[in-house]
């Protein structure tokens, strides 16, 4: 996915691992992610301003960084794709992003059993996309298209 945006885009990207996932830690892999980018900018960009940061994040990853992405004001746009429900409802995270709200792309798969937070997400002013057969994990066919997502839509 990365790969695909960055000659897309011609962008700089950054993997993170998916969070480390125990009930006290379950930020912690992606606010090192996001520190580390923020340490690293200019190896990662070649600038030191006037950069944009742009982040795709998938199920449980997704819910996270819909909670703590206004802390990091070098965050500009996000793709969040079948956000975890049960780490955040529909009805906060729209509160959460806090004026990242109108650069965040939510992706459903159409089969994801958080698709239903679609229409009240729509409602938070939150840009909505579902993908009509595709489960949480894209599978199958529809893997292909999970890995453009970020080109597609960021």
């Amino acid at each position: 996915m990365v790969e695909a945006f960055q000659q897309k885009r011609g962008a700089a990207g950054v993997r993170i691992a998916n969070p480390f996932i125990t009930s006290h830690h379950w930020e912690s892999n992606p606010r090192q992610g996001l520190e580390y980018i923020h340490r690293h900018l200019e190896e990662i960009t070649g600038r030191t301003s006037s950069v944009e940061i742009a982040v795709v994040a998938h199920s449980a990853g997704a819910a996270i960084i819909a909670r703590i992405a206004h802390e990091y004001p070098d965050i500009t746009r996000l793709l969040l794709i079948n956000p975890a429900k049960k780490l955040l409802s529909s009805g906060d995270m729209p509160s959460a992003l806090g004026p990242l709200v109108r650069n965040t792309t939510v992706v459903f798969g159409g089969e994801d059993p958080s698709v239903d937070m679609a229409d009240e997400l729509r409602e938070g002013g939150i840009d909505v996309q579902i993908i009509d057969g595709a489960d949480h994990n894209f599978s199958g066919e529809y893997l292909v298209r999970f890995i453009g997502l970020a080109a597609e839509f960021l």
